[in-house]
């Protein structure tokens, strides 16, 4: 719904040459160090009889750590290269992934 409402908004902006862009910026993983992340991936981890972490790297292969996200931000806030884009995608083992491809 966001990435939606941002093409709409971005849309609108440009229509009425008012010159805001809006970006959505979503996390492609469960994070456990967060209160939600941490709920859903421990109801995960005991259906599968496993621990948090356990989970969370079979699942994905390693953990996102909220550190990681406002690292990630800070990057992508502060290079020209992702400037233009609408949706950009995080996760632990990789760069930052442009969605709007």
């Amino acid at each position: 719904m966001l990435w939606f409402m941002a093409h709409s908004t971005n849309a609108v902006s440009h229509g009425r040459a008012l010159g805001s862009h809006f970006q959505v910026l979503v996390p492609c993983q469960l994070i456990p160090g967060t209160t939600l992340g941490h709920q859903v991936a421990a109801a995960y981890a005991e259906i599968e009889g496993v621990s948090i972490d356990e989970h969370v790297i079979q699942r994905y292969g390693s953990i996102l750590r909220p550190a990681q996200v406002g690292e990630r931000v800070a990057e992508l806030l502060g290079d020209p290269r992702y400037m233009h884009g609408v949706a950009y995608g995080f996760r632990s083992d990789t760069d930052i992934l442009p969605l709007d491809i």
